[in-house]
């Protein structure tokens, strides 16, 4: 018999941001996604297929900063 032991957390703590403002194509399995992120994850996910969109080991965290922008109204 096998079992399986994990941690079971409730959806409301695990918290994912979605990355590309805009449709792209995943290399994957060729659908349109605009990929999440998880929290603690190291990559950005296909939201289709699951499949690794983009990559980020954690050396290459150091020195990174990430900018955000609100969308300007139109006038």
């Amino acid at each position: 018999m096998l079992t399986a032991m994990g941690e079971v957390i409730d959806m409301r703590d695990y918290v994912s941001i979605r990355w590309f403002s805009e449709d792209v194509v995943c290399g994957h399995c060729e659908q349109e996604t605009r990929g999440r992120v998880y929290d603690s994850g190291e990559a950005v996910l296909c939201t289709e297929c699951g499949g690794p969109l983009v990559v980020i080991a954690p050396s290459d965290y150091f020195g990174v900063v990430v900018v955000t922008f609100e969308e300007e109204p139109d006038v």
